[in-house]
């Protein structure tokens, strides 16, 4: 029968050590690459986010000119009523409707 002598178990720590040593760097690369990945990630989602407010703020640009569109639209409308309404007392005509 063999005895663990101080030697033996100061060996046994230092190969205990040295293994645990593989291990935090690897773990440690690991969690470079992973780090460096969400940054990436985070990165990507931000420019997405740019782009979804340049598409909002060029939809409410063209959302205004429909609206300002069919403002016109209206007011024109509405003076063709006025003139077919004039046209009517004017030429004694009964009932014309230029848009029905």
């Amino acid at each position: 029968m063999s005895t663990v002598t101080e030697n033996d178990l100061r060996r046994l720590e230092d190969l205990i050590n040295s293994k645990f040593e593989g291990v935090d760097r690897k773990f440690e690369k690991l969690s470079d690459e992973v780090n460096g990945k969400f940054e990436k990630l985070s990165d990507e989602v931000n420019s997405i986010k740019v782009d979804i407010a340049t598409l909002k703020e060029g939809q409410n640009g063209i959302n205004k000119r429909l609206d300002d569109t069919q403002t016109s639209i209206n007011k024109r409308l509405d003076n063709l009523d006025f003139i077919a309404l004039v046209c009517n007392r004017w030429c004694g005509v009964s009932s014309v409707s230029w848009f029905s």
